[in-house]
């Protein structure tokens, strides 16, 4: 895939297999797929048929997983709730 941003890594599946082999061996078995996306700060790829692998493309993109890593904890104790008449006219 071509280039989007100066300062771009490489990522390939190789990087993300070698990426699984030491921090996730239990899927590093797994097929490996780069994930066609419009999104210019990140690469996906798909882990077997059930996972998926998020990989910043960028330092700046790094960074912005570092802040959703440390505020996931307090979005999981506070999961959205699903309100059929929110947005209905009353």
């Amino acid at each position: 895939m071509a280039k989007m941003h100066a300062d771009e890594v490489d990522i390939d599946a190789g990087l993300v297999h070698r990426l699984l082999l030491v921090q996730f061996p239990h899927w590093a078995g797994l097929p490996i797929e780069r994930l066609p996306s419009g999104g210019t700060v990140n690469a996906i790829y798909r882990l077997g048929d059930e996972l998926t692998a998020r990989l910043p493309l960028t330092a700046r993109g790094a960074k912005d997983l570092e802040r959703e890593s440390a505020v996931a904890p307090e979005a999981r104790a506070h999961p959205a709730r699903h309100d059929p008449d929110r947005g209905r006219n009353r």
